[in-house]
């Protein structure tokens, strides 16, 4: 009887520890900190424009020039991050971040071809310990128990 069950412990086990959950990815959107002050989003949306952001939709004569400046600031961000969808290049001295939300509003639509494993990416992911691997060594631990136990 204690062979089988240490068979049937054995296997399940094994099991656990090949198992492994597909990670979950969400589309982004780089949005600006609802926090940060009128002046300092001022002098990021600045940098993101003159850096490679398309800003010609929020400036003056431009089919977004109505948006809220959070909003067209978000517009900035979002769009300077999806040429190059990182947490690093999403950060504009804490001016802004991402999120899974949605940002869009009735009058305009924010584009996200990036995807994630939000909220974290390669850089900043941390390593969880694997589930399997603590199960293989709580099973030897009691393989060992009951080994002693037996001898």
């Amino acid at each position: 009887m204690k062979t089988e069950m240490l068979m049937i412990l054995f296997a399940l086990i094994s099991v656990a520890a090949t198992a492994q959950v597909p990670p979950t990815t969400y589309r982004t959107w780089c949005t600006c900190n609802q926090y940060s002050s009128l002046a300092k989003l001022r002098w990021e949306v600045s940098w993101a424009c003159k850096n490679g952001a398309d800003c010609s939709p929020i400036e003056k004569g431009g089919r977004y020039q109505n948006l809220n400046f959070t909003d067209q600031a978000t517009y900035a961000f979002n769009d300077y991050y999806q040429k190059d969808p990182t947490q690093r290049v999403c950060y504009f001295n804490g001016a802004a971040g991402i999120t899974n939300e949605d940002p869009s509003t009735p009058t305009c639509q924010f584009p996200s071809n990036s995807t994630t494993a939000f909220p974290f990416d390669s850089s900043t992911r941390r390593e969880v310990p694997n589930l399997g691997s603590f199960l293989w060594g709580l099973g030897f631990t009691y393989l060992a128990y009951l080994a002693a136990q037996i001898a």
